[in-house]
C-alpha cells in the first residue's frame, strides 16, 4: 500500500559522471590594479555519482577531482611590498 506523496523510483539505482572546463577573471577592487593584465583563471572539474533509491529511502555517494590553474598568487618582496602573478595552482579531491 502507498502512501499519499510516495512514487515508485524510476531508476532504482545508477552511476553518473560530469565533466566541466571553467574560466574566470579575476574579479575584484584590485586585481586590475594589482596585475596590469591578468589572465583567466582555469578550474576543470571532474565529478562520479552513484546513487541508489528504494520506495523510502536514498542512498548518494559522491566523489569530485577539481584542478586549478592561473590563479593569482602572492609572492612576497619585504615586508611592505609583494608581487602578484597568475601563477598559482592547486587540487582539490574528496567524497
Amino acid at each position: 500500500m502507498w502512501r499519499r506523496g510516495h512514487r515508485l523510483p524510476t531508476k532504482p539505482a545508477g552511476m553518473r559522471r560530469y565533466r566541466g572546463l571553467r574560466h574566470i577573471l579575476p574579479a575584484g577592487r584590485n586585481s586590475q590594479c594589482i596585475i596590469h593584465q591578468p589572465r583567466f583563471t582555469k578550474a576543470t572539474h571532474y565529478i562520479i555519482n552513484y546513487q541508489k533509491m528504494t520506495t523510502d529511502r536514498i542512498f548518494r555517494v559522491e566523489a569530485y577531482y577539481k584542478e586549478y590553474d592561473a590563479l593569482i598568487k602572492t609572492v612576497p618582496v619585504n615586508y611592505s611590498y609583494s608581487n602578484y602573478t597568475n601563477g598559482g595552482s592547486g587540487l582539490r579531491a574528496g567524497v
